[in-house]
């Protein structure tokens, strides 16, 4: 009798850990994904900036007065836009969710990396937008 008590108990113990694991990564999932999804808002107008600064581009290198610099600086924004918007296609291309799996002994691991991972994207999209706007084409 005793036997069947411990065995009901200890399934029990692990059935609720089993339950907390995966609670704590569909969180650690969840933050991944709000990191994302605000950065990934942000596509469009870098997009829409990337057009912009590729035409003003276009116009300069027809222009025979401009300055290397603003020339440069024109050129350089294009790269930093396109650039961003990789980084995230990048991060969508490689990002595993089956990774996150409880069934995985990593998962917990994987989600910190990953957070590393799509945070410095989101960085690196709202620099090159702050950028764009600083330095707007208009």
């Amino acid at each position: 009798m005793h036997k069947v008590i411990y065995l009901i108990v200890a399934c029990g113990v692990l059935l609720s850990g089993c339950n907390s694991l995966e609670k704590e990564l569909k969180k650690q999932q969840d933050e991944v994904m709000v990191v994302h999804d605000e950065a990934m808002a942000q596509m469009d107008a870098l997009h829409n900036f990337e057009v912009s600064y590729r035409t003003k581009v276009e116009e300069l290198k027809k222009d025979s007065l401009v300055s290397a610099q603003v020339f440069d600086l024109k050129q350089n924004m294009v790269y930093d836009l396109v650039k961003a918007q990789d980084a995230m296609m990048d991060w969508m291309h490689e990002y595993n969710p089956s990774e996150a799996a409880k069934e995985n002994p990593g998962a917990k691991d994987y989600l910190k990396s990953e957070m590393r991972k799509i945070t410095a994207v989101h960085k690196q999209m709202f620099d090159a937008l702050e950028a764009a706007k600083q330095n707007d084409v208009h």
